[in-house]
C-alpha cells in the first residue's frame, strides 16, 4: 500500500502544497507526509495517528527524531543520496517511536515531491508492527526448540559456523559438548509426558543459568542437549563448565507428587584439536558422550580420554 500511494500522489515532483492537494492528503485514510531539509513539513489525520501526537508537536520536527536510533544511520544515508543523486527507495521498513516511547515498524513508501516551490519527499507510511511480529515469531519458531525456548540443532549449527570463522580470525578455541540426561525415560514413562516436559524445561534452565551470555544452549532431541562454549583457550578450561552442567542436570528436580532424579553423561569437543568443522566436532563430542555412558556415566569424557583404546579410562574431569 504504502509505495503505491507514494507514486499515485507524488507523481514526479508533484506539488504537494496546493490548498486542494493539501486537503486531499489530509483526508486519505493512509498516513500521509512530507519532508524537507531533514524537517518533518506535513503530516496527515492518519499519520498523526501512528505517531499519536498532534500536529503541533510533529511538524518542523526532524525526522532523526522520530526513529528508532539504530535506524538513523539508514535515514540519514537515504536523505544524503537522495540530496546528492535524486535517488529514493520505493519502500523501506522503519522502526519509529511513539508519543510514549513505543516502537512501532513502519513501511514507507517515498517519492520526490515540492514544498512551497522546493525539493521535497512525499512520503506514505503503513504501520506493519503486527506483521512484523508474526514473521520474527514465526522465524524464531523455525530456530527454536518449542518446549523449552532454547535454540535448536538449527541454529545451533549455525552458530558453531560462525563460532568457527571467527576461532579462525582471532586464533581463539571453542568447545562443543553434547550432554545427554541419563534415566530420563523411565520417569516420562511412569510419571508421563507432562511431568518428562516439566523436567525437561527445568534442567534447560538450569543450563541455561550455568552459561555465559555468549554460550549457546541448545536442545537437539529429546534428552539430548548441546553447550557451546565459546572464546575458550585449552580443552582443561572447558571442563570445570562441563562438570558444572552435569551437576546442574543432576540435581534433583521436584514435581507435584515426587520429585526426578537423573544424571548425565557429557561428551567434549575442542576446536581446533578434534576438529576444524562442523561435523567433526559434533561427531567427536557424541562419541566421548557415549563413552562417559559406558564408562559408568554422570561424568565428562573428551577425545584425548579415550583415542588410543576407543573405551573408558580415568574420568576426563
Amino acid at each position: 500500500m504504502g509505495p503505491d500511494w507514494a507514486n499515485a500522489l507524488g507523481g514526479d515532483g508533484m506539488a504537494a502544497d496546493g490548498a486542494g492537494f493539501r486537503r486531499l492528503l489530509e483526508e486519505t485514510p493512509v498516513g500521509i507526509a512530507v519532508a524537507q531539509d531533514g524537517l518533518l513539513k506535513f503530516i496527515n489525520a492518519a499519520g498523526r495517528a501512528l505517531f499519536g501526537w498532534p500536529v503541533r508537536e510533529l511538524e518542523s520536527r526532524p525526522l532523526i527524531e522520530l526513529v528508532d536510533a539504530g535506524e538513523r544511520p539508514r535515514l540519514i544515508g537515504i536523505h544524503r543520496r537522495w540530496l546528492r543523486q535524486g535517488i529514493l527507495p520505493d519502500h523501506c521498513e522503519l522502526r519509529a517511536i511513539g508519543r510514549e516511547g513505543d516502537i512501532r515498524h513502519w513501511r514507507v513508501g517515498m517519492n520526490p515531491a515540492e514544498w512551497q516551490g522546493r525539493p521535497a519527499v512525499l512520503a506514505a507510511i503503513s504501520d506493519i508492527t503486527e506483521q512484523v511480529r508474526v514473521r520474527e515469531e514465526m522465524r524464531r519458531m523455525a530456530l527454536h526448540d518449542v518446549l523449552t525456548g532454547l535454540p535448536n540443532r538449527l541454529l545451533l549449527e549455525d552458530r558453531i559456523c560462525q563460532a568457527i570463522a571467527a576461532a579462525r580470525r582471532h586464533g581463539r578455541g571453542f568447545a562443543v559438548i553434547f550432554l545427554d540426561l541419563d534415566g530420563f525415560k523411565p520417569i516420562n514413562d511412569s510419571a508421563g509426558h507432562r511431568v518428562g516436559d516439566h523436567v525437561l524445561r527445568e534442567i534447560a534452565g538450569r543450563l541455561r543459568a550455568c552459561t555465559r551470555e555468549m554460550d549457546t544452549v541448545a536442545r537437539v532431541g529429546g534428552d539430548e542437549f548441546v553447550v557451546l562454549l565459546q572464546d575458550v583457550e585449552s580443552r582443561c578450561e572447558c571442563l570445570p563448565a562441563a562438570r558444572k552442567l552435569i551437576e546442574a542436570a543432576g540435581s534433583p528436580v521436584p514435581y507435584p507428587g515426587g520429585v526426578a532424579r537423573l544424571g548425565a553423561s557429557a561428551g567434549l569437543s575442542f576446536y581446533p584439536d578434534d576438529g576444524d568443522g562442523l561435523d567433526s566436532l559434533m561427531r567427536v563430542a557424541d562419541e566421548s558422550m557415549y563413552v562417559a555412558k559406558r564408562a559408568g556415566k554422570n561424568q565428562v569424557r573428551c577425545a584425548t580420554c579415550h583415542h588410543a583404546s576407543g573405551h573408558g579410562g580415568p574420568d576426563c574431569a
